[in-house]
């Protein structure tokens, strides 16, 4: 955990939830920070209470204080306000973090908002809390809201279990996707005549997206589909960029050759295309790893648990 998060956590006796997630209470009400280093989307903080007879008026103080408390972005809903920010460094977001919590807490104690002894979902008193996990932190609910909610999750997990898997049509999406990032990538080397190796990047983020397209089941299966993908169209466009250049040059040079032939033959006797080759063929792999392990962080918190 960012050593920041856990020393606000630990002056809040708040609880570790994820990597960079804590939930607990700060001056009477639940809250939720979330901070990630690879989702611009996962910064985020949660203040919970059933704003059901205050909506307007905390609605209206976020409105008017909005340049004063810096905040670039907000949501309120019946059940929970979300805001965002922006800071120069992870110190000063978990900072102002702090002071926003604070100062807009103190603000719904002056309207009276209901505080964590009032069920969020329901906005009735809470006489038994029951703790949750939802979206992979924990919220206090009373019982019945806390059934309910179990309920729900029941009858989506079985609907889950018997959907199909639609793992041919994910494959093919993913398979679609990365190829258009494989064919931007040879077209740059057709234009500009360069290998382009962080595009493999670009080519696991379109896997991905092609295999959601087609629908395909959202588990563990998707990482493995998505990855092997994006790692065998990284190598495949990393070397059809070099048959495009070698075609280039031999028809600069008005030679009639077969480019694949003439470029394996130019690997087994020239040293230096050789290792040309080889050196981006490593940095081409290189990004097409971090990029699946960048994006599949990400892809995780979407998957089935």
């Amino acid at each position: 955990m960012n050593k920041h998060l856990k020393e606000f956590a630990e002056r809040y006796s708040l609880q570790k939830c994820d990597e960079n997630v804590v939930s607990g209470v700060i001056n009477g009400y639940q809250v939720v920070v979330s901070l990630s280093y690879l989702n611009a989307s996962a910064f985020y903080v949660k203040i919970y209470s059933n704003f059901d007879s205050v909506q307007n008026l905390v609605n209206d103080y976020i409105k008017n204080n909005k340049k004063t408390l810096k905040l670039s972005k907000y949501g309120l809903s019946k059940r929970f306000m979300t805001f965002d920010f922006t800071t120069f460094g992870l110190k000063g977001w978990v900072k102002k973090a702090e002071n926003l919590i604070l100062e807009i807490t103190n603000y719904l104690k002056e309207i009276n908002a209901h505080g964590v002894d009032y069920c969020p979902a329901c906005g009735e008193k809470i006489d038994y809390p029951t703790e949750v996990v939802t979206n992979d932190y924990k919220l206090l609910l009373c019982t019945k809201c806390a059934n309910n909610l179990n309920e729900t999750r029941a009858k989506a997990e079985e609907e889950y279990q018997a959907a199909p898997g639609n793992y041919g049509k994910g494959l093919l999406g993913a398979i679609v996707g990365a190829l258009i990032g494989g064919i931007v990538w040879v077209a740059l080397a057709y234009v500009l005549g360069l290998v382009s190796a962080f595009i493999a990047i670009l080519i696991t983020y379109l896997a991905a997206v092609g295999y959601d397209k087609m629908k395909g089941k959202q588990n563990k299966n998707k990482l493995v589909i998505t990855t092997i993908v994006s790692l065998v169209v990284v190598v495949l466009s990393m070397f059809l960029s070099y048959v495009v250049m070698i075609d280039l040059s031999l028809k600069a040079e008005g030679i009639e050759a077969n480019p694949i032939e003439a470029l394996l033959l130019l690997l087994e006797t020239d040293v230096e295309i050789m290792a040309g080759f080889v050196k981006d063929m490593f940095m081409s792999l290189l990004f097409g790893v971090l990029g699946t392990v960048a994006y599949s962080k990400t892809m995780k918190k979407n998957l089935h648990k």
